[in-house]
């Protein structure tokens, strides 16, 4: 089949001309991209950032995949109230069917979204993916004989947040400190590990060891070249890495980033 290309935040990414890769196969992106790109299929899991994409009316023209959606008709919301839940966010004008849902512990804060055109298609995230690792198993779910993954960091270079919306609604500040990369890693090792017939390709031109990666077991530091993979994906034939510019190449494309 056509390439697939899965679009992580991670600032490695801020100069891919995005809009090449749609004439190219298809595209799925990852949370905010959706401001500055339209994806084929954009991933959320984040009920801030869920919120975020829907009160802003991207869902009526464009395709997204959120974690654990449920939506229920109009007639039911009397019911939720009566129930005793406490809606305190409310977006959309009344329409034939609503989605409530909610953030924090006993969901203090509740999110009720109305409905009218939306093209939502919900996934179930049992084991708690974030939505970059929940978008290459959504691709994965395609059977594609492979997968190029762009702007997956996994790490930063200065020790504080690699995100190309950082500063923004729904993200940390940039002088925050970078997240561990362990839980991404784990996440998609064992996407690799379920799906041995498809080629997963991470595009990176990482050159140093982070900084993050001094606390972790040796072998995680004991290569020169971080552009190489993660160890813990070395057992995987079903997964390597290559430069920008053998990805170019592999594509045929001679315009490489933006204008």
């Amino acid at each position: 089949m056509n390439n697939i290309f899965v679009i992580g935040n991670g600032e490695s990414r801020k100069d891919v001309d995005l809009d090449i890769l749609k004439s190219k196969g298809k595209v799925y992106g990852c949370n905010a991209i959706y401001r500055d790109f339209s994806p084929d299929m954009l991933v959320c899991v984040d009920t801030k950032m869920i919120f975020e994409v829907v009160d802003d009316g991207y869902c009526k023209n464009n395709q997204c995949s959120f974690s654990d959606w449920d939506e229920f008709p109009a007639e039911m919301y009397e019911s939720f109230q009566m129930g005793g839940m406490s809606v305190q966010i409310k977006s959309g004008e009344e329409g034939d069917r609503f989605s409530i849902f909610g953030t924090g512990v006993g969901y203090e804060t509740m999110y009720i979204v109305w409905l009218n055109e939306e093209k939502i298609t919900p996934f179930p995230n049992n084991e708690s993916l974030g939505a970059g690792s929940s978008a290459i198993k959504l691709a994965t779910q395609e059977n594609p004989d492979k997968i190029y993954i762009l702007g997956f960091d996994i790490y930063s270079e200065d020790g504080n947040i690699n995100n190309m919306y950082k500063d923004t609604k729904c993200y940390n500040s940039g002088d925050s400190a970078s997240p561990s990369p362990e839980k991404w890693i784990f996440e998609m090792k064992r996407i690799f590990e379920d799906n041995p017939n498809t080629l997963y390709v991470r595009v990176s031109d990482e050159d140093d060891n982070p900084i993050e990666w001094s606390g972790y077991p040796s072998d995680w530091s004991s290569s020169s070249d971080i552009s190489s993979n993660p160890p813990e994906w070395s057992s995987f034939d079903n997964v390597k890495r290559i430069s920008y510019n053998q990805f170019w190449e592999e594509l045929k494309v001679l315009k490489k980033v933006k204008s």
